[in-house]
């Protein structure tokens, strides 16, 4: 039996199923039926009608020739239903009005249109959960606690029966007309739409066509004898949910529709219908094997296929081979000598043009990106890419759009790409099912090496792999959906690996027979790469899967522990990554360059992918908010979801970048530098495989006290791979007492694939001279303050101005220069304020927390309230004047809390020491505890902000990789940290001073005793946690100075313990105008203020 009869025969057993079954049930409800004269999956390519048009380099933003594409996207006609009973019964007839219907636009998932609802769940099934479905509906008091907290029996046993809701299941029935070229008519065409979730049918001019599952990969069909001449009805029917959506069970926002490209596109009757371009290289690199199987289809006559390879670097045709189909099938093999290789520092491709002829007529050609790489490992699980050490830099990467939700334009793919480059991200997982056919190509060419990844997830009810009798049910789903991948991605040269899914397997399984299958099947198809699959490891058992074929642990969230454990047994040896690490939700990141120290050190560690790269948010209207704000769970409707857990960016939804971008670019960075224990002296170490450091632009900058003295650059020579030392020019002397640090910065000397002339590379610091303590021998200025009291203020004046104390609050309550008042007392903050409280980060607030802490949340520890207190003057040094207060700080049942005493020792010139002292009311040792500090209100007016401290970007103690010790100036807007979700950020550490000043030159710095933090924000930590979105956050007249003794912001911070009392110090000095803030922090106090 010929190949093509073998198809009739496959559909024609295939539509008997489907008539078998569709007596019981519809096929997006039967696990048998997942598609219906889909075609099969097959190689993507581009196809062009002759050489000429497939020579140039294509527009990747619309790829597709018009003598062989025709685009269907646009506005179709569209009718939302919530259920496929109240859907339109026979809307796909030719003669059927849709004349009332509404417009949407091809592709975007309905829900951005504003037909039903997004949900956002992590694990959970919207299917199930949904109220209107009757399950989480019908489930009151402890049940339904259960549910929300162990949904997973719930969802196995839907899982188990295959149950797909009728009463609430939305559908989308989309209408469209069109024309085709008229020189189409004898040629045969094809249907594509490149992605819709979850199932769908769709007819054409009246006429089935087909129906089809697997939403992220492309679905085609044969339409040549459906087609007419002129106007062509297309309607299709899309089903919310289906049996399919178990295996889509993925964590992202949930959406529904046609989200890619739909087109038709026309090839000759007789056509390629498929190929496998394979690219490899010798052991010692130095020779290139090419292997090209051609696939042909439409006839049994023998055609002409010419190979054509081209060095995309120099332009030249290196190969160029021609032979005769035999029974539709051609090889081509052929070796290249010195082959320029793909790599990711080094993305050398070549163009092949696999041409298919009829004598001497051209009927089509195919254009393909190649590359020729060799990733192998030793036998200490050590990875090499073409021979040289390959660590991961990774990221996961979901679709996601801030305007159109799962479609992504073409700009936003390059956004990313880019993106990536820049932050030195060099490896991506398309989290988690296959990408559009255009990020592969951007990935090409940019040097991104792809973790392609099967669209399979069963998280939550992963248990059904556990049943034998439910297993085998599903495992033909699962070989179906891998091998679309394989088979439309499989001449990726960027794809290095596969990956059989996520989170779909049980933990506790030494074997899945579905998992044997995914790696048989996929290594049949393609044995050139390797695979993984998230659950062959795993931290919470010892009972993991060992399969032969797996070739990759990767495992996810594991912690030093498990590596270190893993790493000293020796018990495997086979290469170990990180599928996803370094959870990255709102303001976090804490200990990358930790986890990096301990990849590079220990052999077999290979890095990893962070989770995740741009955050899942969605930017619409809010009910009872005014504008646009970037959504989340929760925001689209009373039914519950996983909330801001969606929000794991390491760029925001806009791709624009924060404190969390700025680490992941520094610790993923390939140039190092490190203190050599020899003053002036670096260590300079090149991580790079391929690259000399003579290739980038290397500056040296001295730093005086923060501010920039002297500067130079060098040509750096030093090999990739290796290390040397290296000491600056300098030829300033150094002051006695002052600070000194020398910046190193390597930029790209030339415009490149990664970014143009001057973009970062790298940099570093290393300091070279350690501040000198002020010594206390400074003299009291002169003239004594004056006190007098005005109702329930206390009044100190001094030279130009007064500090003011509210003796009612206990609060110290403005400070005025020149007539100029600083501080705004409002009702809710009424002075200079002892600051336990904070709005936590959302890794904090919602991911693996304690019980404890917990508990000490719910129990107001991060939101006391201050008591009012009391305001005494005390013995005063000679030329000053001394006020103590003290405020209690207590939670919601008024018993327990903080006592803060502060001491202010006030003198003429505007120099306020501040003493305080914490001590603990009814709580115990170990109570929540993650801030001390002081806030501000000061006036709005008081907007250029200095400091130094590290920066400029927000910092932490588990998160300063990114950051150097200089001296800033910034507009006070553009110091808060920007997040979806309003928390806790803006933090700079390492602080010395930091100040506000009006356009005047008025304002005030605080100046530490040590090294604290400092921020300025626009908002307290209790406006914040009122809002679900920072974009909402109330506008005030004020701004909030904060400083911090002890900060504790990330979730493996440690809580702050201190033995009681607490003691801190700092001074605040008013600027008058005539005094830079630099100077008058650099001022010693006298000794008689300590």
């Amino acid at each position: 039996m010929m190949f093509a009869d073998k198809k009739t025969f496959l559909a024609m057993a295939m539509l008997f199923a489907v008539m078998a079954s569709a007596e019981t049930k519809p096929e997006w409800a039967d696990r048998e039926v997942f598609e219906i004269n889909r075609l099969p999956a097959h190689a993507f390519t581009h196809r062009f009608p002759n050489k000429e048009a497939a020579r140039p380099e294509p527009d990747w933003e619309t790829p597709y020739h018009p003598d062989r594409y025709k685009m269907l996207n646009g506005m179709w006609k569209f009718k939302w239903s919530e259920n496929p009973a109240s859907a339109p019964k026979d809307f796909y007839e030719a003669n059927y009005s849709v004349k009332s219907w509404d417009e949407i636009p091809v592709p975007l998932p309905w829900q951005i249109a504003g037909y039903g609802q997004l949900y956002y769940f992590a694990s959970g099934m919207p299917m199930i959960s949904e109220p209107r479905n009757g399950v989480a509906g019908t489930l009151t008091g402890d049940d339904l606690d259960l549910f929300n907290n162990r949904p997973g029996p719930v969802y196995s046993a839907k899982a188990t029966e295959g149950w797909v809701p009728t009463k609430f299941n939305p559908v989308g029935c989309y209408v469209t007309d069109f024309t085709v070229p008229k020189n189409w008519a004898k040629e045969r065409v094809v249907l594509h739409f490149g992605g819709v979730k979850s199932a769908f049918y769709c007819w054409l001019n009246g006429e089935f066509v087909g129906y089809s599952q697997d939403s992220f990969t492309p679905a085609e069909f044969d339409i040549t004898s459906l087609l007419k001449k002129g106007e062509n009805r297309l309607a299709v029917k899309v089903i919310r949910w289906s049996d399919g959506t178990y295996m889509e069970n993925q964590d992202m926002i949930r959406m529904s529709g046609i989200f890619r490209d739909v087109y038709i596109v026309q090839t000759p009757k007789t056509y390629i219908e498929n190929f496998f371009l394979v690219p490899e290289l010798s052991d010692d690199l130095a020779t290139g094997m090419v292997k090209l199987d051609v696939d042909l289809d439409g006839s049994s006559e023998p055609r002409t296929v010419e190979f054509e390879l081209f060095n995309n670097q120099t332009g030249k045709r290196v190969l160029n081979q021609t032979a005769k189909s035999r029974e539709g099938k051609v090889r081509f093999t052929a070796e290249i000598n010195n082959p320029d290789r793909w790599h990711v520092e080094q993305a050398n491709l070549y163009t092949a043009f696999i041409t298919l002829k009829k004598g001497n007529k051209v009927e089509e050609v195919l254009r393909q990106d190649v590359g020729f790489r060799k990733l192998t490992w030793d036998e200490f699980g050590n990875m090499y890419l073409n021979g040289a050490r390959y660590m991961i830099r990774g990221v996961n990467a979901h679709d996601t759009s801030e305007h159109t939700g799962r479609t992504l334009s073409y700009e936003e793919m390059v956004k990313d790409v880019t993106t990536m480059r820049a932050l030195n991200i060099n490896s991506l997982r398309m989290a988690h099912y296959p990408k559009d056919i255009r990020y592969y190509a951007l990935c090409n060419r940019y040097g991104i090496a792809v973790a392609d990844e099967n669209n399979m997830e069963s998280h939550t009810f992963d248990r059904i792999y556990a049943d034998p009798k439910v297993e085998p049910l599903y495992r033909p789903q699962a070989l179906f959906r891998m091998n679309n991948m394989v088979q439309r991605d499989k001449n990726m040269p960027s794809i290095i690996m596969w990956s059989y899914g996520n989170e779909q397997f049980p933990k506790h399984l030494e074997e899945i027979p579905t998992l044997t299958a995914l790696c048989a099947a996929t290594k049949k198809t393609d044995p050139t790469r390797p695979g993984f699959a998230e659950r062959t490891f795993h931290k919470h058992t010892d009972n993991n899967i060992h399969l032969d074929d797996i070739e990759f642990i990767a495992p996810m969230y594991s912690g030093f522990k498990n590596y270190a454990k893993w790493n000293k047994s020796g018990q495997d040896r086979r290469p170990f990554l990180m599928c996803e690490y370094a959870h990255a939700m709102g303001n976090s990141v804490p200990n990358l360059k930790r986890e990096w120290d301990f990849f590079e050190a220990h052999r077999g560690m290979n890095g990893g992918y962070i989770w995740d790269f741009v955050d899942q948010s969605v930017l619409m209207e809010v009910e009872g908010q005014e504008g646009k704000h970037w959504t989340y769970g929760g925001d689209w409707g009373a039914f519950d979801s996983s909330r801001q857990f969606c929000n794991n960016g390491v760029v925001l939804p806009d791709r624009s970048l924060n404190g969390k971008s700025y680490e992941v670019r520094a610790v993923y960075q390939q140039v190092q530098f490190d203190a050599s224990g020899k003053p002036g002296v670096v260590k300079v170490k090149n991580k790079f495989a391929l690259r000399n450091l003579s290739d980038f632009d290397f500056r040296w900058t001295l730093l005086e006290n923060g501010r920039a003295v002297e500067s130079g650059s060098v040509n750096f020579d030093l090999d990739p791979l290796s290390e040397t030392e290296f000491k600056a020019p300098i030829t300033l002397s150094l002051k006695k007492g002052a600070r000194y640090d020398i910046n190193f910065d390597v930029s790209l000397k030339a415009d490149e694939v990664r970014g143009v002339k001057g973009d970062f590379v790298a940099a570093g610091q290393i300091s070279l001279q350690a501040k000198a303590e002020v010594e206390a021998s400074v003299s009291m200025p002169k003239g004594t303050p004056k006190t007098r009291t005005q109702g329930d203020r206390l009044i100190v004046d001094i030279d130009n101005g007064q500090v003011v104390f509210n003796q009612k609050t206990g609060l110290l309550e403005q400070l005025v220069v020149k007539g100029e008042k600083l501080l705004v007392p409002e009702s809710d903050l009424q002075g200079i304020e002892f600051n336990p409280n904070m709005c936590l980060v959302d890794d904090m607030a919602v991911f693996n927390k304690p019980q404890k802490v917990k508990d000490d949340i719910a129990a107001g520890l991060l939101r006391m309230k201050r008591s009012n207190g009391s305001v005494v003057i005390v013995d005063s040094p000679e030329g000053s004047v001394r006020v103590k207060t003290v405020c209690d700080y207590l939670v919601d049942d008024l018993k327990r809390g903080l006592r803060h005493t502060s001491t202010y020792t006030i003198l003429s010139d505007g120099t306020i020491r501040v003493d305080n002292d914490i001590s603990k009311l009814g709580l115990p040792a170990d109570s929540l505890q993650l801030r001390i500090g002081a806030r501000l209100p000061v006036i709005k007016e008081l907007d250029h902000v200095e400091y130094a401290a590290l920066g400029p970007y927000e910092n932490y103690d588990m998160r300063k990789t990114s950051v150097r010790f200089g001296h800033f100036e910034s507009d006070a807007a553009s110091m808060m940290g920007h997040y979806v979700r309003p928390q806790e950020c803006g933090n700079r550490s390492g602080l010395e001073w930091i100040s506000m000043q009006n356009a005047q030159g008025l304002g005030l710095v605080i100046v530490s005793d040590s090294t604290g933090h400092g921020s300025v924000m626009p908002n307290t930590a209790e406006e914040m946690d009122a809002h679900r979105h920072q974009t909402a956050l109330p506008e005030k007249d004020r701004w909030i100075l904060r400083y911090d003794e002890k900060l504790s912001v990330m979730r493996k911070a440690p809580n702050i313990s201190f033995s009681e009392p607490f003691e801190f110090g700092y001074t605040i000095r008013l600027l008058n105008g005539a005094e830079n803030p630099e100077a008058a922090a650099s001022r010693g106090l006298p000794a008689q203020t300590k």
